[in-house]
């Protein structure tokens, strides 16, 4: 469910879409520059000309949708870099609040770690008018080629919002800690994802023996396949995927010591 912002009266109702006017999915987004509530301006075009993915978040403090998925937003900006690498994520205030209820937000309901900047309720503002958003949660994602590649990711899932990472974009997980240069998944481990005739598998070829959990999820965010795989062996091995249903796009999320690995497929 999400809650609708009516014009500037804040009567709250539900409803299952949010109302995106501005920007189908496929136009080209304009440029804006902004303002979080740190001080620090950031500029659409700066970022995607740089190759970045943009992923902005509408909420407001008292939008109880917005709170359930906040943890799962910040492990976004946390597992693919704190915005130092393919995407740069963003909690955009709907202007309803004061700047200290904004920045409280991601404190309340944002769960333990990093959490993405908060645009000022000004500024936001200034946006949620740009993007024509009256329903909240909205969560848009802007491809580098500074097009919508979706104006409404719902419901919203880590598993759902790495569905739409636009095709072609460069996002690998990478820790807040390290260079940009530096990402969890450069390494001699190969990881690829073959959709046969009867089942996909998934190939793997590692250099060193390493503990490993595999989860599949839908487009919807819904789990598939949680599969401890235990300590894998040196060199190639295969894993069917036999509880996948057809007809269907998902997300393999392969979780080892050396790091995160990350394959969309289609069946």
């Amino acid at each position: 469910m999400k809650t609708i912002i009516l014009s500037l009266c804040l009567i709250h109702a539900w409803t299952s879409r949010a109302q995106v006017t501005t920007y189908p999915i496929g136009s080209t987004v304009n440029n804006f520059i902004t303002l979080d509530t740190e001080g620090n301006f950031h500029e659409l075009y700066a970022y995607t000309a740089a190759g970045k993915t943009v992923m902005l978040d509408f909420f407001f403090y008292d939008c109880v949708p917005c709170q359930d998925y906040a943890p799962d937003f910040s492990e976004l900006y946390s597992t693919y870099g704190c915005n130092q690498g393919g995407i740069v994520c963003f909690h955009v205030n709907s202007g309803v609040d004061s700047e200290a209820q904004a920045d409280q937000f991601v404190i309340d309901f944002g769960g333990e770690g990093q959490h993405p900047p908060v645009i000022t309720p000004f500024n936001g503002g200034l946006l949620v008018d740009q993007f024509g958003v009256g329903a909240f949660p909205t969560l848009c994602v802007i491809a580098p080629d500074n097009t919508m590649w979706n104006n409404d990711v719902w419901p919203i899932s880590l598993a759902s919002m790495e569905f739409n990472f636009p095709e072609g974009a460069v996002i690998k997980p990478m820790s807040c800690s390290v260079d940009v240069a530096e990402t969890a998944t450069d390494g001699p481990l190969t990881f690829n994802i073959i959709n046969s005739a009867d089942l996909p598998l998934v190939l793997l070829d590692l250099p060193a023996s390493t503990p490993a959990t595999l989860h599949v999820a839908d487009q919807m965010g819904r789990c598939i396949v949680d599969r401890d795989l235990g300590t894998l062996p040196v060199g190639s091995s295969s894993y069917a995927l036999n509880d996948i249903p057809a007809h269907g796009t998902y997300i393999v999320r392969l979780i080892t010591s050396g790091g995160l690995y990350v394959q969309r497929f289609f069946r």
